[in-house]
């Protein structure tokens, strides 16, 4: 049997209005990503996605897109959630910037280990691809707002267990995981 395999980021705000209605808000974004042999497939999945109104851009390679999702989503997700702000906070705001400036590091050396160069993303464009969804709040905010559990466990819980697998130094992604779990625990216990 000959499948495709192909992987697919979305990227986009979504604000829980009553319990069936979402709206959607920012840059609707996508990040698709196949196997060499997928490509026509993914080529054509991508022209439809532009066509539907999201910016889709090809990766090179799944482990390529998941590592560049992971920037972002380090740089925003706990920072902002901690903060209590908007996405765009860690523009305007210099002391969450350098914040997020260190958590980037820490997921380039990992992520350089596990053989993926992620320093040619530089903060400015990563900075960039925030401003779209600066008035967002992010999920991990929403999250600990509803008093539930969040997915920093699935976000710097992993770049953790994978960082200690190659003995990399992450003190700014264990602080900011151990602050989201303490928040987590408090409000949903």
């Amino acid at each position: 049997v000959n499948q495709s395999v192909l992987r697919l980021l979305l990227s986009f705000g979504a604000f829980k209005l009553e319990p069936h209605t979402v709206k959607v808000s920012g840059e609707l974004k996508a990040s698709l990503a196949c196997l060499a042999t997928d490509a026509e497939g993914a080529k054509k999945l991508c022209t439809t996605l532009t066509q539907s109104g999201f910016s889709c851009t090809q990766e090179e390679s799944v482990k390529l897109a998941e590592w560049k999702k992971l920037l972002v989503n380090m740089a925003v997700n706990p920072i902002c959630a901690l903060a209590g702000t908007t996405n765009g906070a860690v523009i305007e705001n210099s002391h969450l910037r350098e914040l997020a400036f260190a958590a980037l590091d820490e997921v380039r050396r990992v992520a350089l280990k596990e053989g993926v160069n992620l320093f040619e993303s530089d903060n400015a464009n990563i900075l960039d691809s925030i401003t779209k969804h600066s008035a967002n709040l992010n999920s991990m905010l929403i999250d600990l707002k509803n008093k539930k559990q969040t997915e920093i466990d699935f976000i710097a819980g992993k770049l953790i267990e994978i960082a200690n697998k190659h003995s990399v130094s992450v003190p700014v992604t264990k602080t900011l995981h151990s602050l989201i779990k303490a928040i987590e625990m408090k409000v949903t216990s």
